[in-house]
């Protein structure tokens, strides 16, 4: 686990030209974010080519922070907002062009990022000992904490966007409900840090569990130590080799076969519960 701007997730942000002539702004600014304290800002998304695109941190009162840029001719633009404003809470901000697009509840603090395999997805209500999870997660509410869960989307180049649900892809308010759905490590980490630091405090929980280290990284990183070489031209013959068809039946029998472990693992669940013992790992659902 380790900090970085919150903008570190301009990884994933090499976005496609513009449908529309709206302004857009990438799916990870929402209501509810935390802007790095200390450091200058980037906000970027899409525009109609060469529109005019304002962006401007407010505290309620008066503007905190402003910059501006120009549309490039595929209609990508970014503005960078300098640092300046105070840790706190209550924020605004507004990214005009021919339309306006604002966010509210916004804060400025410290942005975390928790990051690995299963013992960092593993979640507040997966913790069966003693209802651990539900005691913490009754607990949780904090106007100084807020969650992000980057949803597990395989992808073999950056992306321009993400799908959101009512859990994942958006900045939610720490409270009991978003808490209980949280990564156990990245919450209470970030409860210790956020009482210790006395900032907001921004988690993004981005893990998958059993993924090696060389799917998080980039090609143009792997390609560059000759031993990692293969990983990328292994995946560039799976690729070629893909078949839709057989993928599709594929997931369909893995499907059933976790409908049924799932089964199975409910009645293991309320037995070891029922005798006071710790419940076994619950099936992973496949995904596509």
């Amino acid at each position: 686990m380790f900090r970085r701007k919150w903008l570190l997730l301009a990884a994933v942000a090499v976005v496609a030209p513009a449908a529309r002539a709206d302004v857009k702004v990438h799916p990870i600014f929402s209501d509810n974010m935390v802007i790095q304290r200390d450091m200058d800002t980037v906000v970027w998304g899409t525009a109609e080519a060469g529109e005019k695109v304002t962006a401007e941190l407010s505290d309620g009162k008066a503007a905190v922070a402003k910059g501006e840029a120009t549309a490039d001719d595929k209609g990508h633009w970014s503005v960078t907002l300098p640092k300046g404003a105070k840790p706190g809470t209550g924020f605004d901000l507004k990214v005009k062009g021919k339309n306006e697009v604002a966010f509210k509840n916004v804060a400025v603090g410290d942005v975390w990022l928790c990051s690995g395999q299963s013992n960092m997805e593993w979640k507040l209500s997966q913790l069966p000992k003693d209802d651990q999870g539900k005691k913490a997660a009754a607990k949780a509410a904090n106007p100084n904490i807020r969650l992000f869960t980057v949803p597990n989307k395989p992808a073999y180049e950056p992306q321009a966007a993400f799908a959101t649900t009512a859990t994942e892809g958006l900045w939610l308010p720490c409270e009991e409900k978003t808490a209980f759905n949280f990564s156990a490590v990245g919450y209470f980490f970030g409860r210790d840090i956020q009482a210790t630091q006395n900032v907001p405090v921004g988690l993004i929980s981005s893990d998958w569990g059993g993924t090696i280290c060389e799917a998080w990284a980039s090609k143009g990183s792997l390609d560059a130590v000759p031993e990692f070489k293969y990983f990328h031209e292994n995946l560039e013959k799976a690729i070629k080799s893909f078949d839709p068809k057989k993928a599709e039946e594929d997931f369909k029998k893995a499907t059933e076969k976790y409908e049924a472990d799932l089964a199975k693992w409910k009645e293991a669940a309320d037995k070891a519960k029922a005798e006071g013992k710790p419940a076994p790992m619950q099936p992973r659902k496949p995904t596509k």
